[in-house]
């Protein structure tokens, strides 16, 4: 009896408890509201919005665009009103990129733009570029106009820039040219001032030497000799470049040969002397510069006639016929031109029109038969 009733003066003093199930009920409601509440801040939509121009700042109304969100999946497309303003309201929070598009312009793909929740995103105004044409010419010449364009070309063309270089072709399969361009060209080269430079000089070392002693000597002498070497220039060009070349339908250029050893360069370099190409394209005898040279050397020997002195010239009319002077041991075995006249007069003949008075040349009256012989200065 007293055990019992100490126990129930323990249970009545003791403080009251609360009841189990009312405690996880009170905690498990507020973590409810919080969850909730965090949960809807989270969610919150956020927007983008921008304007669309040109560079020059006009609007562009009527472009399309479209915003990419996660995975490349495009979250939402719009049009640019007539202002070229653009929204995309609702989007979730995360990261998105817009891709724009209009007539005219070159597409436009943004940086990415990273929109928190309930964030009214708006972007600075988008510049897009023209989109550039591509317009595709068809450009057709003829064969003369090519060939004319790579003339004009050639006659650019000059060794260590000071030689003129016109009739080398760097190009190897270059159009044929036409007569007309071959004179051209060779009228070009024998006016071109290197050239009168050059003849300037061979005539000045001419006349050092007193070549052709009856040009004489002085600024006559000179310019005669400047005049028979400039004929000589003219006549080879001309007619080695242009003349023959245009009778023979042949192509007057060297065509430039650069690649290989050096041995059949040089080997191609001999042998374009005596082939060339025709205006077929074909390759053939080179016709034209060998006739060319040996035409412009019989034209200078004519010429030259009018460079040997006076004497000479009228000796060159009786030398060499039918009679043979050889009265006088030391004479030179020469024949002449059927003189039948006394040795004597034939000597005074010759006196009066100055041969005896030429320098490479004198005559003498032998002693022993009274005949007239030709003696070369030195020697007899």
């Amino acid at each position: 009896m007293a055990l019992n009733g100490l126990v129930a003066v323990l249970l009545l003093n003791a403080p009251p408890t609360l009841d189990a199930q009312q405690l996880p009920s009170v905690s498990a409601s507020d973590s409810m509201l919080q969850a909730a509440g965090g949960e809807k801040s989270r969610e919150l939509p956020g927007s983008i919005s921008g304007t669309v121009q040109d560079t020059q700042g006009s609007v562009i109304a009527g472009a399309q665009v479209a915003v990419i969100g996660h995975d490349h999946v495009v979250t939402g497309e719009m049009t640019a009103d007539d202002k070229g303003v653009f929204r995309f309201a609702d989007l979730a929070p995360g990261s998105y990129q817009l891709s724009i598009y209009a007539a005219g312009f070159e597409p436009f793909a943004s940086a990415i733009v990273v929109v928190s929740a309930g964030e009214r995103r708006e972007l600075p105004a988008i510049a897009l570029r023209i989109l550039p044409k591509n317009t595709a010419v068809d450009v057709t010449a003829t064969l003369s106009e090519v060939a004319q364009e790579q003339v004009k070309e050639a006659e650019q063309q000059r060794i260590i820039g000071l030689l003129p270089n016109y009739f080398t072709s760097y190009i190897w399969n270059a159009a044929p040219i036409r007569p007309k361009q071959k004179f051209d060209m060779a009228v070009r080269t024998v006016v071109d001032p290197v050239a009168f430079l050059i003849v300037g000089g061979i005539a000045g070392v001419e006349q050092s030497h007193k070549t052709f002693p009856g040009y004489g000597q002085g600024a006559a002498g000179y310019a005669k000799r400047f005049g028979s070497a400039y004929a000589d220039t003219v006549s080879a060009r001309m007619l080695g470049s242009a003349v023959f070349p245009t009778l023979l339908h042949q192509d007057p250029r060297y065509y430039y040969r650069g690649s290989g050893s050096v041995r059949t360069r040089l080997l191609y370099a001999l042998v374009s002397t005596v082939v060339c190409r025709g205006d077929n394209g074909q390759l053939e005898p080179n016709y034209s510069h060998v006739l060319g040279s040996f035409a412009a050397a019989g034209i200078s020997n004519i010429l030259s006639i009018a460079r040997r002195p006076a004497s000479w010239s009228h000796f060159q009319e009786w030398v060499d016929y039918h009679r043979e002077w050889s009265s006088c041991k030391s004479a030179t075995r020469v024949r002449f031109a059927g003189v039948d006249a006394k040795c004597s007069s034939v000597c005074k003949r010759e006196a009066l029109v100055g041969i005896s008075t030429t320098p490479e040349l004198t005559y003498q009256e032998c002693p022993r038969s009274g005949c007239c012989y030709p003696q070369w200065r030195g020697g007899s």
